[in-house]
């Protein structure tokens, strides 16, 4: 955008949230007359933009013209986003307008169907595609979409706090059990209770000093990569879980029973990696073998399981919806015939109970059924006479 401002011999300049010191200046000289500043949604918020410069000589000149103007060439998802824009004018007494310039085109529209909600009296005023900025029945039609796509997100976030709480509260026990550790407390599973007689002839052999920092750093380094790999798999659990809901099971319940299992299983790989590299590392005589590599630590070990992001869980209804248009109109048809079928053998049984043969029972069908033709074709033509 600022490309073709220039294009077209306008000077401005340009806010992209990326340097702070950069910024401040600019938007030091950003309310002097004839200033064009390019701003991104994240650039200078919660800063007054003072009108006539940062010395405000040129105040006079500022106010005169009319102040600043906010000119928007896009609407956010949400509101907040562009109320914070238009509060940029106006601030603390001055004077100011702000105005939006939208779009049929933008990837808000088109995203979101928020065509479908203008009425066809509304579209016959758009023309071309574009309303005009003053014209009500389009800024209220789209402060309607701005909620509904409001409380679609926090719908999601809704959903994801629910999936996040038990994850959470897992990490905390980790955390604690680490910083307990680093401290210097002794937590289970120790090595002293897995192998009571190598841990004593290693104590005897090479100090409790040295048995204590090999044990130490052991238990957190395996701690670190049982974690990282139970993260990992909770991960990929994710991603497929909400397949539960074809089988009219609640994804949530199933997440929650797969990662306590995977959490205990974590702490038993713990424990038993934890006798096994201890084994590895000290000699039967209780020696520690110092040339012998310990294990290593995991490059990263994320934290968080869920991310506050839109697209986690938006492809399920939209995936329940299409399957069930596919699978309900054959099974409805399977379901009538089944219907017909058990309907059919009731009304056999009955005829046996009651001594009619299937071929009497037959002819008189085909007799009430000519009959039933018969009264048709008299009705149809007294109607004609």
């Amino acid at each position: 955008f600022a490309r073709m401002l220039l294009a077209k011999c306008i000077p401005c300049r340009t806010l992209n949230a990326r340097n702070d010191f950069e910024e401040a200046a600019i938007i030091a000289e950003a309310g002097m007359p004839g200033a064009v500043t390019v701003s991104t949604n994240m650039a200078g918020r919660g800063v007054d933009i003072r009108l006539g410069g940062s010395d405000q000589l040129q105040r006079e000149a500022a106010v005169a013209a009319g102040g600043l103007l906010i000119l928007g060439t896009a609407r956010h998802e949400h509101r907040r986003v562009d109320m914070q824009l238009r509060g940029r004018s106006g601030r603390q007494g001055d004077p100011g307008e702000s105005r939006f310039h939208v779009s049929l085109e933008d990837e808000l529209f088109v995203r979101n169907g928020f065509s479908d909600l203008f009425s066809d009296r509304l579209k016959m005023r758009m023309g071309e595609g574009f309303a005009d900025w003053g014209d009500p029945a389009f800024t209220r039609t789209f402060d309607i979409g701005q909620k509904l796509v409001e409380g679609y997100h926090e719908d999601i976030r809704h959903q994801l706090a629910k999936y996040a709480e038990m994850p959470e509260q897992q990490r905390l026990v980790v955390r604690k059990a680490r910083m307990a550790v680093l401290k210097g407390d002794v937590l289970e599973p120790t090595i002293g209770s897995m192998l009571p007689d190598l841990y004593k002839a290693c104590v005897l052999a090479s100090g409790q000093e040295a048995v204590t920092k090999l044990e130490r750093s052991l238990w957190l380094t395996l701690l670190d990569q049982c974690w990282a790999d139970y993260l990992e798999e909770m991960a990929s659990l994710r991603e497929g879980v909400h397949l539960a809901a074809f089988g009219n099971i609640n994804p949530l319940d199933v997440f929650h029973m797969e990662i306590i299992s995977l959490y205990e299983t974590m702490w038993s790989r713990h424990g038993k990696e934890l006798a096994d590299w201890f084994s590895k590392m000290v000699t039967e005589g209780g020696e520690i073998l110092e040339s012998i590599q310990g294990p290593s630590r995991p490059s990263a070990t994320w934290s968080y399981l869920v991310l506050d992001t839109p697209d986690q869980f938006s492809r399920l209804p939209e995936l329940v919806k299409a399957t069930s248009a596919a699978v309900s109109a054959p099974m409805l048809a399977l379901l009538a015939w089944y219907d017909r079928r058990k309907a059919d053998r009731k009304a056999q049984k009955v005829r046996r109970l009651n001594g009619i043969s299937e071929e009497h029972f037959t002819e008189r069908h085909k007799m009430n059924g000519n009959k039933m033709n018969g009264n048709k074709m008299n009705s149809r033509l007294d109607k004609k006479d």
